[in-house]
Order: structure tokens, then sequence, then C-alpha cells
């Protein structure tokens, strides 16, 4: 049977093309070009690699990660040598910290910076504007219950994607 319209007194256009795909298709055993799978199949996913393309651009990443690396360690330094004296000192202290980083780093959005960098500030905020209502005492209460309710309403974070992945070994999700 061939599927190409046979031309009845020249007229090709609006005449019914038979098609063989759409039954086996319809009722779910069609197969795709994805779904088949040889034995010994190996399935691949490409990334895409930033320091090949800076490499490209005549951009040495190795140089850049080191600078990066120098000058986060500096301003790190910087800050603890300035914010020593204001804050005593207790073998807690980085504790409290870590603890504020984090919850900045998740209400923006794990791995988004510009979001960790927002989400730091509205923490910081809610840390004075709390101190201000509640007492000194339940400043860590205070942002807890608002980076709580944030993530109640978006899990992903204020700019972060939600995403799904999977990763399968030998043969297709399905």
């Amino acid at each position: 049977m061939s599927t190409r319209p046979q031309a009845s007194g020249g007229r090709v256009l609006g005449r019914s093309v038979p098609r063989l795909e759409d039954r086996p298709l319809v009722r779910g055993q069609g197969q795709f070009v994805g779904d088949i799978a040889f034995p010994h199949q190996l399935h691949m996913r490409v990334v895409r690699s930033p320091y090949a393309h800076a490499l490209l651009r005549g951009i040495d990443p190795t140089f850049l990660s080191r600078w990066s690396f120098a000058v986060g360690g500096s301003l790190a330094a910087a800050t603890g040598y300035l914010a020593a004296p204001l804050i005593p000192t207790s073998p807690a202290l980085g504790v409290a910290f870590l603890v504020k980083g984090f919850a900045a780093a998740a209400l923006g959005g794990l791995g988004n910076n510009n979001g960790a960098l927002i989400a730091g500030i509205i923490i910081g905020v809610t840390e004075a504007v709390g101190s201000e209502f509640f007492s000194a005492g339940y400043q860590q209460t205070t942002i807890f219950a608002v980076v709580l309710a944030i993530l109640l309403i978006r899990p992903q974070g204020l700019f972060g994607v939600m995403s799904a992945r999977s990763v399968c070994r030998g043969t297709r999700p399905s």
C-alpha cells in the first residue's frame, strides 16, 4: 500500500492521505527511536564546559580561579580584622555565621549567587526589624521563622529553579 496520494482528476490538495503510523501510536504500541535499546548500549549526557569556552576565547581559567581564591581570602581576612573589635569572641562564634550563611544560600536558591546576596540582605533586615519588635535573644528565631515561611511557599528559594534530574545506568527511565 502506497502512502503517496493518488491524483484524481488532477487534484491532490484536499484529499485525505492514508496514515499508517496513527493506529499503533494511539494504541500505545508505537516505537520511537529513543525507546530502542540495544545490548550493551551506553547512554551519554552532554554538558557545557565553561573551561573549554574560556580557553577558546583566550582566557586562562586556572589563573582566574587562583586570582578569585586570593581575592576572596583577602576579603575574608579583612572582614575578620575589621569585625574582631566589634564582635565578642566565643567558641560558638562561627556557628552563628555559618547558619546565617546557609539560610541565605537556601533562601536565595542553591547555586544562585545573586539570589544568596539578596537573601542575605533580607535576612539582615529581618534580623534588625525583629530585634526592634522582639527581644534581641529572638533574632535567630525571627530569621528562621521568615526563612521557613518563604521556603514553605517556594521550596527552591526566591531565585532558584525547580528541576528534577534522573540518572540511570544501563537502561532508559520508564
